[in-house]
């Protein structure tokens, strides 16, 4: 925070965490990252509860995040924090000022875990992508430090709607595009028009989603509906194409729907993989490769092998 020094910062810190962590027979996850870092936490409450002896998980994190407590049983609260506290929580972590292997201290409280690796590059002196084979054994041994042969679990049933004929049929020839991240580069608009096009020359009905504030790919239609809602209609889908980001995070744990992934980098797509935690089998990634850009040509040839694999 600019003008303030660190012990002033950590003490804001300090005020934040006793507001918001204060029952003793809950563990409290501060999840500073983005929602699907978040939702790659909250796979793994249920083994939290069992491997800290706490009857109660919070998560602490934005309020768009707040979609963990409905996805996963053992969740059993969020608590919101604003985009400021967020910042001084993460800032305080990055100078050092919480000592990783203590957690954050506060008072003799025990009970929280901080999901920031410590230290620009990490423990150990290095990018962690370097010595973890993807993102969630990297979340287990860091930030959760719980054995690395624990399993995400599978969404909550009351998450998941009942079959439904009727939408079924009305989707069974769609695909959902997802071109959109916050922090993480996508193929260019035109390839994603390109693509929409050639899918419905292909004869399947396109959607793009979108949130309210977001333009549909031309020529297709908006799907624009909360998280739940988007779930359950995307395993009738005939497939979903997607930029790398947290709404792929959170369509990886639908089990029944084709999901094709654009990474931007050779390194993300293998640390970032989403087949790691995901439901389905039916998960592709592809690597687009922003330095050097894999010829458009190139790239529509690889989603219509996919597609053809699974028609």
């Amino acid at each position: 925070m600019d003008g303030q020094s660190k012990e002033q910062v950590f003490e804001r810190a300090q005020n934040i965490i006793r507001d918001k962590a204060c029952r003793e027979d809950t563990l409290y996850v501060f999840s500073l990252y983005h929602s699907g870092d978040t939702m790659k936490l909250a796979a793994y409450a249920h083994h939290l509860k069992e491997f800290y002896s706490q009857p109660r998980i919070a998560f602490v994190s934005l309020q768009k995040n707040s979609v963990v407590k409905d996805m996963f049983d053992a969740v059993d609260e969020i608590i919101t924090i604003s985009e400021e506290e967020r910042e001084i929580l993460e800032l305080t972590s990055q100078q050092h000022v919480c000592m990783y292997g203590e957690n954050w201290i506060v008072g003799s409280s025990k009970n929280m875990l901080l999901s920031h690796f410590p230290g620009p590059e990490g423990v150990y002196g290095t990018d962690v992508s370097k010595v973890f084979p993807n993102a969630c054994e990297a979340y287990k041994s860091m930030i959760l430090q719980i054995p690395y042969f624990y399993d995400a679990a599978d969404v909550s049933s009351d998450f998941v709607d009942a079959y439904d004929e009727i939408l079924a049929e009305r989707y069974k020839n769609s695909i959902l595009l997802a071109p959109f991240a916050y922090s993480i580069p996508s193929p260019e608009p035109y390839f994603w028009e390109d693509l929409a096009r050639w899918l419905k020359e292909e004869g399947y009905d396109v959607y793009t989603n979108v949130s309210q504030s977001e333009q549909e790919i031309d020529g297709t239609m908006r799907l624009c509906e909360d998280l739940r809602t988007t779930f359950n209609l995307c395993r009738y889908f005939s497939a979903i194409i997607s930029t790398r980001s947290g709404f792929s995070d959170f369509m990886a744990f639908q089990p029944e729907v084709l999901h094709i992934v654009f990474s931007p980098e050779e390194n993300m797509m293998r640390f970032h993989d989403i087949a790691a935690y995901g439901r389905s089998e039916k998960i592709y990634n592809i690597n687009w490769n922003m330095r050097d850009p894999m010829p458009e040509q190139e790239m529509l040839e690889r989603v219509e092998d996919i597609l053809e694999e699974y028609a």
